[in-house]
């Protein structure tokens, strides 16, 4: 019975996440996180079990392996949307995240890995992800990687980043990674990196965040 019971209360927690695309479970949730805790849970088991399938990788087909790309994507940005608003489940989030990007980000295609780094640049804007590690992984992208959408993307996000912690102790540690990163040529592409860094220190200082003597 009590296995029955457990059975109908997944079955039904599948059915109430069918009903609704991610877009319109993800503005649900944010009207009322408690109400869709299980919903959310259930979408959460989901992106694991994707996150995994994905790392394993195999000889899925070109076509398979594309539709596992979209729905990772899709999975991400739910979860990085909404899951400020169930720490506890979604606590590996962030870390994974990086990982992934930092293990594969050679091999990701294009448009999974710009929609990864999105995600990873949207879970920071909700606190998921230290803003510190962003900014790190920002300029490890953008020396590792030949993707000129990902490195724009990756420098506008540095800039907005920058331009909101202008000051204090946050603004101070940020300065001295875009520093470290536009002063850093002894690695392997690392021009690539020093050029995007000088890139966005001109664009502060342009815009009047960064007008000190040393910018």
């Amino acid at each position: 019975v009590r296995q029955n019971r457990r059975y109908r209360q997944k079955t039904h927690v599948q059915m109430k996440v069918r009903q609704h695309s991610l877009p319109v479970l993800q503005n649900l949730l944010k009207r009322d996180p408690s109400a869709y805790r299980e919903e959310f849970e259930a979408i959460w088991r989901q992106y694991l079990a994707a996150l995994e399938a994905f790392r394993l990788g195999g000889a899925s087909q070109k076509k398979t392996r594309g539709d596992d790309e979209r729905k990772l994507g899709d999975l991400a940005t739910f979860v990085a949307h909404c899951g400020v608003h169930y720490k506890e489940a979604s606590k590996r989030f962030a870390t994974d995240l990086v990982a992934l990007l930092k293990d594969r980000c050679a091999t990701l295609q294009p448009d999974l890995r710009l929609r990864l780094a999105q995600a990873a640049a949207l879970a920071r804007s909700k606190g998921l992800l230290d803003p510190l590690v962003l900014a790190d992984l920002c300029f490890e992208l953008i020396r590792r990687v030949r993707d000129k959408a990902l490195r724009q993307f990756l420098a506008d996000h540095v800039v907005r980043d920058c331009k909101k912690a202008s000051s204090g102790t946050l603004g101070r540690n940020l300065r001295r990674c875009v520093f470290k990163a536009a002063e850093d040529q002894s690695e392997a592409n690392s021009a690539a990196s020093a050029r995007v860094a000088v890139d966005v220190l001109v664009r502060l200082y342009a815009c009047g965040s960064w007008t000190d003597a040393a910018t």
